[in-house]
């Protein structure tokens, strides 16, 4: 009996082609003057959302997630933003998703799973999160962490961690 992986891989979407864009296991990299500007715009709308939300008396009735810009390849960066589970959190939009994972037991460590948005998206997406409305760049505010067997399906198509992190773009 195929479990929920094998499942994915059967569609043909899931199917990689080569060490391409189209291969879920692989970095979407982009020029980092693009990343960098990315990841600005998106800082600043956060720290809007921060001050929304100490003025409405909310200040930490949710997690608002970074952007930032990290190198994938000598070709060039991508955005990541990390989603921990536990906390309603609200994501903006990335190239990748790394998802924190608490430990099961106090003995245990937690777990960091590197996967692209568009594959959590396929896998989890509308069950996992919704979109907000209005704001730019775009958002979403996590409804529930991923299933076992949705998390099974991300970590078979998860992606090595980054090399590391571009420089923090600086407003001009």
């Amino acid at each position: 009996m195929a479990g929920p992986f094998e499942e994915y891989l059967r569609l043909p979407s899931a199917q990689p082609r080569s060490a391409d864009l189209d291969n879920p296991r692989t970095y979407p990299p982009r020029p980092n003057p693009t990343v960098n500007a990315e990841v600005l715009r998106a800082e600043r709308t956060r720290d809007d959302l921060v001050a929304s939300t100490i003025a409405s008396g909310q200040a930490g009735a949710l997690v608002l997630a970074h952007l930032r810009g990290v190198m994938v390849s000598v070709q060039g960066a991508c955005t990541l933003t990390t989603w921990t589970e536990g906390p309603t959190t609200v994501l903006p939009v990335a190239d990748v998703v790394a998802l924190f994972e608490l430990p099961r037991d106090l003995d245990g460590e937690p777990r960091v799973t590197y996967v692209r948005w568009d594959v959590l998206a396929r896998v989890c997406g509308s069950a996992c999160w919704r979109w907000i409305p209005d704001i730019d760049p775009p958002r979403v505010i996590t409804r529930r962490w991923p299933s076992d067997d949705e998390l099974e399906i991300v970590r078979g198509l998860s992606l090595p961690e980054p090399q590391g992190s571009l420089q923090r773009p600086r407003d001009r």
